[in-house]
């Protein structure tokens, strides 16, 4: 399963949590307000944990596009480069041409 798919699919569970799952809560709770707040700590903590997942996902897929990045940079370098020595190649035997045909009078 793909870095991805993987993360889509914590996520999903994690999210299915949220909603299926009863927090631990004291065995009898005193007060309302009391299950509230246990519910709504829970439930952070499990959004939290979703959010390191799906950061952590898109770090994965950050590093694999700079990766590509880098490896597209490298080969327009070359590319650029070669261009360059076949340019000055290019000018080194147009100016011979020249002081050939001409016996170097107008350099």
């Amino acid at each position: 399963m793909s870095e991805t798919a993987n993360a889509i699919h914590q996520l999903t569970e994690r999210a299915r949590l949220i909603v299926d799952t009863e927090p631990t809560m004291p065995a009898d709770p005193v007060y309302d307000f009391e299950h509230l707040g246990t519910r709504i700590a829970e439930s952070l903590v499990i959004a939290a944990e979703a959010q390191v997942a799906e950061a952590n996902s898109l770090l994965e897929q950050t590093k694999a596009l700079a990766e590509s990045i880098r490896e597209q940079v490298k080969i327009q370098t070359e590319a650029l480069a070669s261009l360059n020595g076949r340019l000055k190649t290019f000018g080194s035997e147009l100016l011979e041409a020249h002081r050939k045909f001409n016996g170097g009078k107008h350099d």
